[in-house]
């Protein structure tokens, strides 16, 4: 039976200039469980305290310039 939930940690990472950046690593083979093979493209949407990361099934009508800004 496939886990639909996983808890995890933001940690810091050095980032420009050495400063510290949040940072979240998914790793696993459970991705390939979900169908998140290598390289698949994906789209990260932020809305509202939540990340939703979605197969990008197509290039076209996906907008991977898009700013998750708050």
């Amino acid at each position: 039976m496939k886990k639909t939930n996983r808890q995890m940690k933001v940690y810091a990472q050095s980032g420009y200039r050495y400063k510290p950046t949040p940072t979240i690593t998914l790793k696993g083979a459970w991705l390939e469980e979900w169908g998140f093979m290598i390289d698949t493209p994906v789209i990260v949407q932020c809305e509202n305290g939540k990340l939703t990361i979605i197969k990008q099934e197509s290039e076209e009508g996906n907008s991977m310039d898009e700013d998750c800004s708050l």
